[in-house]
């Protein structure tokens, strides 16, 4: 047990020692009133952790909490609480064996997860020996109590009093400031975690050992891609500074089962980095260590990661994170550095990237796009958009930016492609409401059709807000010119309300033709007939169900890693991580024709639809074809009643997302903007 030197106590004030005990009983009080009414729940620790875990064995026998001990010894915790309860309120008992009492009972408390019994006992040990604040114990069992409870604005107000009150130790306000950084983390408010993690180990420099084994124990609480996800958006030169370290310890804590030879290679990389070296000792066990590959490049991930798109770009860069595994699996080291293109400082990131990264994946919003026009930043960098179109401002696909996208140019192409291969259509008509984003689409493929030899015999638009009258519209249509398909460059909710009407005017025959926007929709089950859909079909850029070793391996990992199910997004972070791979080392300042030469030249297995740069930089991607379903959409040629659940692409983050570059909706088949 430590206690502080009688100086120290005399030099904390009765005024702030008063404000202490108001604190820990309001700490009581608040957590009764919100735990009482509802179950505690409390993350399970993993079952090799070693941080702070209490120990089971038996203390020695220290005459009347003998029996408690061999309760808590056995591992029988209600029995130990109880005992313990009873010693620790018995004021016969010297002092030094009710501190035992109180700190065995909360202890026992928070392994069967009674939160409240814990901060009663932490309370009571601080009401018994006022001068426990100092106790690195007591210290230990206050924070791992306020963790136990719920994330809750009662909790955060608790951390935050303990971290601010300057009659609080050092150790004490570094530990709860970890715990506050925490709550911000599962919010999934990153930019905010890292920097009170940051900021905690400026701040307390000499408690840099408990920061570690805080943050450790917190980690426990969170799913893997959380920690993925924080360390992408982290500095590649900060990966050996708190709290990039922690976050690596536990990535190779988890990998140490089923990958021991990547385990290792951390732990030579975090070979003294990290302060608690007890920590580094006990998670990693003293493994072989292999030598660090060298490193043979890298790239930057630019991408919304706050904000109503944010979790779009969270996906890109999991999938860019897993790719760079997987290379480092290979023996070769890929840098990732995440920008969030929603902080107002964006393009200061960029421009302070280490000169060894001059390729960078993004942006994804076309404002994004304009502003890099007006930085005037494509000499330094070599920009490939998630986005359906560069044609901003000045810049110029394949000479100031490439595409790592689909354009609605492949849409209208695959969909004429398919309707020439598989039904050998020849007349084809265009029914199209009359924003921007259809008559564009439509646009587009009437040119693609007549280049191709199609005859597009009717172009009729329609009232979008009538919908009454769009059973008449559909028998004008019909009898203004012969068709054999009808393209209806609209959304989903379109469709399924005008193509039944093509039905009932008996021309069930025909081939209906939609965007990609339909599978924004059909992310989610619909109500559909889909007797009437059998003849739909849409193009898309990622088929849940495809066959190759890439798409399985993101899928896998994903899961692993607690990222979910594999989506476009993903996809396009993981191919083109390993794209740029294939590519090489991009010199910089950027040259154009040596980049686009390198472009043709490089080739991957990829997971999602395959993209191929022609010699002026100019990409395609050849998309896949699916039809709607009730459970959602499957591939246009598979069997009636093979239809599987379809892939949540967004997780409804694209859900009412403005339209892209070329007034085209996210996520299925523009970006946000």
């Amino acid at each position: 047990m430590q206690h502080s030197p009688a100086s120290s106590r005399r030099g904390v004030s009765a005024v702030l020692q008063a404000l202490l005990l108001a604190l820990l009983a309001s700490l009581a009080l608040s957590a009764c009133t919100i735990f009482e009414k509802q179950p505690i729940q409390v993350p399970p620790r993993q079952p090799d952790s070693p941080v702070h875990a209490p120990a089971t064995p038996a203390p020695p026998v220290r005459g009347p909490l003998t029996s408690a001990d061999q309760a808590f010894a056995a591992r029988n915790y209600a029995a130990a609480i109880t005992l313990y309860g009873q010693a620790a309120r018995n004021t016969a008992l010297p002092l030094e064996q009710r501190r035992i009492a109180w700190q065995r009972l909360a202890e026992a408390a928070l392994l069967v997860n009674q939160a409240t019994a814990a901060l009663d006992a932490v309370n009571g040990w601080r009401q018994m020996e006022p001068r426990a604040v100092a106790n690195a114990d007591w210290q230990t069992l206050c924070i791992k109590t306020l963790r136990a409870m719920p994330d809750s604005q009662p909790k955060s107000d608790q951390l935050q009093a303990l971290q601010r009150d300057s009659a609080s130790p050092p150790r004490l306000q570094a530990m709860a400031g970890v715990s506050l950084a925490a709550i911000s983390w599962r919010m999934a408010d990153l930019q905010n975690a890292y920097a009170r993690l940051a900021q905690l180990a400026a701040s307390y420099p000499g408690q840099l050992a408990d920061l570690e084994a805080t943050l450790y124990d917190e980690l426990q609480t969170m799913p893997p891609s959380n920690g993925e996800s924080l360390l992408l958006l982290i500095p590649q030169e900060q990966h050996r500074q708190f709290p990039a370290t922690i976050i690596l310890l536990e990535k190779a804590r988890r990998l140490k089962s089923y990958d021991p030879a990547q385990a290792a290679q951390i732990a030579q990389y975090l070979q003294g980095a990290v302060a608690n070296t007890a920590l580094l000792a006990a998670v990693l066990g003293g493994g072989a260590a292999v030598p660090p590959a060298a490193a043979s490049g890298g790239v930057a991930i630019a991408v919304p990661l706050s904000g109503p798109y944010g979790n779009i770009g969270w996906k890109i860069v999991r999938g860019a994170g897993i790719a760079r595994d997987a290379l480092a699996r290979q023996g070769v080291t890929m840098v990732v550095e995440a920008i969030d293109t929603e902080q107002p400082d964006w393009l200061d990131k960029l421009r302070a990237l280490p000169e060894t990264i001059t390729v960078v994946g993004g942006p994804l919003r076309a404002d994004r796009i304009q502003a890099l026009d007006t930085a005037n930043l494509s000499h330094r960098f070599a920009f490939f958009a998630f986005a359906n179109g560069i044609g901003v401002g000045t810049m110029q696909e394949g000479r100031d930016a490439w595409r790592f996208f689909s354009s609605p140019q492949d849409q209208v192409r695959t969909l004429v492609d398919f309707a020439r291969s598989q039904f050998n259509v020849s007349s084809v008509g265009i029914l199209t409401p009359e924003d921007d984003f259809s008559q564009r689409m439509t646009q587009l493929f009437e040119q693609e059709a007549r280049a191709r030899g199609m005859a597009v015999s009717v172009t009729m638009p329609y009232p979008a807000s009538d919908r009454n009258a769009w059973y008449d519209v559909a028998g004008r249509f019909l009898q203004a010119g012969e068709v054999q398909a009808v393209f209806m460059p609209a959304g989903f909710d379109h469709a399924e309300i005008m193509l039944p009407n093509f039905i009932y005017h008996q021309r069930r025959d025909l081939l209906f033709l939609g965007p990609s926007i339909w599978g924004q929709a059909l992310s989610r089950n619909r109500n559909i007939v889909e007797r009437d859909f059998q003849r739909a079909a849409f193009p898309w850029a990622w088929r849940m169900d495809a066959p190759g070793a890439a798409s399985r391996e993101l899928a896998q990992q994903l899961q692993a890693t607690g990222g979910g199910a594999p989506d476009l997004w993903a996809a396009i972070g993981y191919d083109f991580v390993r794209f740029m791979h294939a590519v090489g080392q991009v010199p910089s300042p950027i040259d154009a024709t040596f980049l686009n030469h390198r472009l043709t030249a490089s080739s991957i297995e990829w997971s999602m639809a395959p993209i191929h740069y022609d010699a002026a930089g100019r990409a395609s991607q050849q998309l896949f074809i699916f039809r709607p379903t009730r459970q959602g959409y499957v591939l246009f040629d598979a069997p009636a009643g093979t239809a599987a659940p379809a892939p949540t692409e967004s997780d409804n983050s694209g859900e009412g997302a403005p339209h892209g570059e070329a007034a085209q909706p996210a996520p299925a088949g523009g970006q946000p903007q």
